[in-house]
């Protein structure tokens, strides 16, 4: 990542034009951090995510469309989150395809690496739960919308021990499948192990029951959006460009 802020530095190009044509590097180094790859296994992972950036090149044109008739106002969160939750599990199970297939092939100390990474990554994540602000979840929301009014924080604040809920089942979650995925490492037969690995990572993919603390936090974004102004809503649009200016680059790219 430090190589292509290089780049972009030196060149001034503009950041979308240089990230999205190097996808595939950039995902097959986010892998590398928990994996720990060797250079030909690393090489490999590049021309998976490349192929799968161009298979679903149709898909993400149909997320595009989407997200571009939105009335923000009026938005149906719950089918705004099933249909989201819907395309998110078609493409984690080509990802989880591409992880099993270098999970099965970790040697020991592969293994080991990946097994103190995690560990640390866990404890950074419970860090930043714990570290989070109110004016750390208010930032989300203008990110989207701009400068939020007190009467919107004060209904963000109703609803902060949800986010946090939420952030902590992700959590706990999260050490559950890593406990599965070093259970199934310890298979001896490849083939079962790729298998068992892809199951679990399939499992873990799979968004489409709404929990009660997620029910709780859509219905927070329902009374929220009900609540935005005409400059926010404006604001969401000028978002709305950015993001297809995103899209469109992908879709140019590959």
């Amino acid at each position: 990542m430090k190589k292509l802020l290089l780049i972009l530095f030196i060149s001034g190009c503009s950041f979308k034009s240089l990230v999205i044509p190097n996808l595939p590097y950039i995902l097959a180094n986010r892998v590398d951090s928990s994996l720990h790859l060797y250079n030909d296994q690393e090489d490999q992972v590049k021309v998976d995510f490349k192929t799968l950036l161009t298979q679903e090149k149709v898909r993400v044109e149909q997320i595009k469309n989407y997200f571009n008739q939105i009335e923000i106002k009026n938005f149906d969160v719950v089918d705004g989150y099933n249909f989201f939750a819907k395309n998110y599990y078609a493409i984690a199970v080509k990802v989880n395809r591409i992880l099993a297939k270098q999970f099965s092939k970790l040697d020991s100390h592969q293994i080991e690496k990946f097994k103190s990474s995690m560990l640390e990554k866990n404890d950074e994540i419970l860090e930043r739960i714990q570290d989070k602000t109110n004016e750390d979840y208010y930032e989300r929301y203008e990110y989207f919308f701009g400068s939020i009014n007190q009467n919107q924080k004060s209904l963000i604040n109703t609803y902060i021990d949800t986010f946090k809920a939420l952030s902590k089942n992700r959590l706990e979650k999260r050490k559950l499948v890593q406990l599965e995925l070093i259970k199934a490492l310890k298979l001896e037969d490849s083939k079962a192990k790729e298998l068992r690995i892809i199951e679990v990572l399939d499992e873990t993919a799979d968004r489409s029951a709404i929990s009660a603390t997620r029910a709780k936090s859509l219905e927070q974004f329902k009374q929220f959006s009900k609540t935005l102004t005409v400059k926010q809503v404006e604001f969401f649009k000028e978002r709305s460009v950015f993001f297809n200016e995103w899209i469109d680059e992908y879709l140019k790219s590959y």
